[in-house]
This record gives C-alpha cells, sequence and structure tokens, in this order.
C-alpha cells in the first residue's frame, strides 16, 4: 500500500539549506517505498511579489543586518506580523494550487515559511484537505514557521518540541528526528589529499561561507597564511567572481581556491579546521566528521540563534578573542576535536532515519 502513497515536498530556493533538507527528506521516504515529488516555491509563484520579498531581504542581510537582526527576534513585532503570513498567500497560492491537482498528494511536507503560509491558506480555504507537515533546517525554533493548519512538524532537536508545546502545540504533532542529513559518505582521505596535492601529514584548513561565499575575508587568509604552515582551502561556492580574485591573488600560495566544490564531505574529511559561519545544515554536515568548527561571522537573526545552541552544547569552537590564534593553537592541539569525539550533544543533531518514516507513516494514519 506505502508504494501508491505520494508525498509533495515544498520548498523555497533562498540559499540551499532548505532545498538540502528537502531532497534529504526526500531521500529516505523514497527508499521507504512513498513517490516523493519536490517542489521549489519560488519558482512555481514567481512573481513581482516574491521578487520583492527576496531583494528585500537581501537588502536588509548586506546593508543592514542590525535592522534584520532586531526584525526576527522582538517578541511583539513578531506577535504583531503573525497574521500576514498567511494573508499575504492569499496572492500566492494560486500555482501551487495547481501542483496540488497536477500531483495530487497524500501529504505535503514544506521546508520554507512560503510554502508553509500558502498551504495554511489553502487548507483553511477548503481547498487542500490531505496532510501538511512542516519540517525546519536550523537549531532554534522561529514562531514564523509555525501554523495552525499543520497536522504534524518534524523537529531537529528535542529543544524545539519542549518550547513548541509550551506554546501551546499538542505534542503529539512533534517528532524529533535529528537534522536530516544523507547517509554518512565514507572518505579515503589519503586519496582526496593526494588529488588535492596536500602532503599527507600536513594540518589542512578549511575555509568557507555558504554557497555564494560571502563573508570570505582576504584578510584573514593573509594572516592565516603568514602565521600558519597549514595548507588552507578556500570554498567560494558559486561566487565566481571571488573565485577568480582569489585565484589570482593565491596562485603561488600554500592555498587551494575551489569553485562550487561537490561533495563537500571529502573537504571536510580532510580538514584538521573549519573556518566557517553557522549555518545549520553546514554545522551539522561537518560535525559529523569531527571536524572542528570556528565561527568567522554570521547572518543576523537566524545564523545568531544557531551559534548560540551551537555555543551552549558546545558543538563549535568558544568565540575567540582572536581568531588567527584560536585556529592555529588548535591545529596544533586538537584539543576541541578530542572534546567532540566523547559529545553526546553530537550524537543528538543526527538524523535518526527510523523517526521520520515513522513519523511520516503515522500522520498518514
Amino acid at each position: 500500500m506505502e508504494q501508491t502513497k505520494k508525498i509533495l515536498i515544498l520548498y523555497a530556493s533562498v540559499g540551499l539549506g532548505h532545498k538540502s533538507i528537502a531532497e534529504n527528506i526526500g531521500f529516505y521516504l523514497e527508499r521507504a517505498g512513498f513517490t516523493v515529488c519536490l517542489y521549489d516555491a519560488h519558482r512555481v509563484e514567481s512573481g513581482k511579489l516574491v521578487r520583492w520579498a527576496t531583494k528585500f531581504y537581501g537588502f536588509l542581510i548586506n546593508q543592514f543586518p542590525f535592522v534584520w537582526s532586531w526584525l526576527y527576534k522582538t517578541e511583539w513585532f513578531i506577535s504583531l506580523t503573525l497574521p500576514y503570513r498567511t494573508r499575504v498567500a492569499k496572492f500566492q497560492h494560486r500555482n501551487i494550487l495547481e501542483v496540488l491537482e497536477k500531483e495530487r498528494p497524500n501529504l505535503v511536507i514544506s521546508t520554507h515559511v512560503t510554502p508553509s503560509a500558502a498551504m495554511d491558506y489553502l487548507k483553511k480555504q477548503g481547498l487542500y484537505a490531505g496532510k501538511f507537515g512542516i519540517t525546519f533546517s536550523d537549531f532554534h525554533l522561529h514562531r514564523f514557521w509555525l501554523f495552525d493548519s499543520a497536522d504534524f512538524y518534524l523537529a531537529n532537536i528535542q529543544e524545539q518540541k519542549e518550547e513548541m508545546i509550551k506554546l501551546g502545540i499538542n505534542q503529539d504533532k512533534i517528532f524529533v528526528c535529528g537534522i536530516t542529513l544523507r547517509p554518512k559518505i565514507e572518505v579515503n582521505a589519503e586519496l582526496i589529499k593526494q588529488k588535492l596535492g596536500i602532503n599527507s601529514n600536513q594540518k589542512t584548513l578549511l575555509l568557507a561561507s555558504g554557497s555564494q561565499g560571502t563573508g570570505v575575508d582576504q584578510n584573514l587568509i593573509d594572516e592565516l597564511l603568514a602565521k600558519s604552515q597549514a595548507k588552507i582551502i578556500v570554498v567560494c561556492g558559486k561566487n565566481k567572481v571571488l573565485f577568480e580574485n582569489l585565484s589570482e591573488r593565491y596562485q603561488n600560495a600554500n592555498c587551494i581556491i575551489l569553485g562550487y566544490y561537490s561533495p563537500m564531505e571529502e573537504l571536510y574529511a580532510v580538514a584538521d579546521l573549519f573556518i566557517s559561519k553557522p549555518g545549520g545544515l553546514s554545522t551539522a554536515e561537518a560535525l559529523r566528521y569531527n571536524l572542528p568548527i570556528l565561527v568567522s561571522h554570521l547572518l543576523p537573526g537566524q545564523e545568531e540563534l544557531n551559534y548560540n545552541y551551537l555555543q551552549e552544547k558546545s558543538l563549535v569552537m568558544p568565540e575567540p578573542i582572536n581568531l588567527v590564534s584560536s585556529a592555529i593553537e588548535e591545529l596544533e592541539s586538537g584539543e576541541f576535536r578530542q572534546n567532540l569525539a566523547s559529545s553526546q550533544a553530537l550524537l543528538e543533531i543526527f538524523i535518526r532515519p527510523e523517526t521520520l518514516i515513522d513519523a511520516i507513516r503515522k500522520s498518514l494514519g
């Protein structure tokens, strides 16, 4: 019977995290025998409203990050604007409704607030009568992600469940599955080092900053090269301008400049230290390889709260007084990596596929 069940997963193309979570959930559901289809809500509902909202978000993040941080974390503002999520969806739900009519899913899972708001509107208007669930890609909880019409939630950590219960959500609707990653890839680190031209006994420092390469600091690279003998790998993501500039600047340095690299697991496996920002998905992927993470910068709002959680659980290195000094100290001692090896909190964040599948089966009845 399960082979006939179809699950539609909706995400939004803001960064790679929401899409990756959707793809990873789909991977496990297909292995369990379900039929899965994925749609990017921002492409489905493309138009002036989506373009304006995306540009406005990017403008705030880049030009006025303190404003976005305030908007994201201020409770009275959140309470004031919550009702407008579904009201705005009144103007961007028609194409998603067409997808529902075309695919006729037994269940819909949303990984982003935009499709969640559209599904909330459709359920409240009686235009969709099937099951509807929501999942997250971060290590904190935001009330904007929660909707009255949701039949269930796939939480990443126990703390998210506890906070939802405090907000009045029935605990039977919440399943703590861990952050959804695909099965860990076993990597031959020695072969990858040979491929990249790294000596087998050379310490390796990985520096990356999301799919767009924003926040890569050339001054930081210069100082690391001046003070450390470690091989430095810089991943520029899809930022071609950054890749070209760094490739020219460091062509004769003890540095490897890469563009978009896949699978990143190869780099996590060979690195001794990861300098980056605290994105939910990339952090979890790196931690699976017991890789110490030193946070160099963060996006306001969501990544601030991720960072707070990771610091509280000692899953990332302590906030440094001097970034370069902390990096060199860890490369020489490996002390934080040793602590990670015995961390119970580390085990709690990873995907438990059986819980995910059980949650979907239970939700489908």
